[in-house]
């Protein structure tokens, strides 16, 4: 508690996150913050409507330094020599 200067439990929320989370996947986007979900909309951007349909993308903002970092994650398509 020294070293992060932490005195009593209504510090708690000065070392909270304030983040915003916007997953795109195959043409919707999915928007999350630190309490969870917040809602969901169709894409308009077409190119990232084309990416949303072969990768995840993951966009994450900091809401306090308004940092962003994104991330996309290929999406294998499963369907081709499925057994069963």
């Amino acid at each position: 508690s020294k070293a992060i200067d932490y005195e009593a439990e209504t510090e708690l929320g000065k070392m909270k996150a304030h983040y915003t989370e916007t997953i795109y996947y195959k043409g919707i986007s999915y928007k999350f913050n630190e309490e969870g979900f917040i809602d969901k909309e169709e894409i308009k951007d077409e190119e990232i409507i084309e990416k949303s349909s072969s990768s995840i993308i993951q966009v994450v903002e900091n809401n306090d330094t308004n940092e962003v970092i994104s991330k996309e994650f290929p999406i294998e398509n499963n369907e081709e020599g499925k057994e069963g």
